[in-house]
């Protein structure tokens, strides 16, 4: 019944892990630094319309994330970006 509702259980193995580790180690080496650069420069300028934010604390980086489906990881893109304060539209 549980498998039903949940998939099947069972324990992630040594290839399994292998694998993710060597997914996420390919995508961040194809993911060059300019580009990473280019990313945060964009999303920055998206970001500045709506709020006042600290650029000097910026991080961004590729990390493993959940892929929604509770068995595997995928390589997901992770901005931390202090808000100093909100800008109200109209002022």
């Amino acid at each position: 019944m549980l498998d039903f509702l949940f998939g099947p259980l069972r324990r992630k193995g040594s290839k399994d892990i292998a694998r993710e580790r060597l997914q996420f180690v390919i995508v961040s080496e194809r993911i060059p630094k300019n580009v990473l650069e280019m990313m945060r420069a964009e999303i920055l300028k998206v970001i500045t319309n709506y709020v006042e934010i600290d650029e000097g604390s910026i991080d961004l980086q590729v990390e493993m994330a959940d892929a929604g489906d509770g068995r595997r990881k995928v390589p997901a893109l992770v901005a931390n970006v202090p808000i100093i304060k909100v800008k109200v539209p109209g002022r």
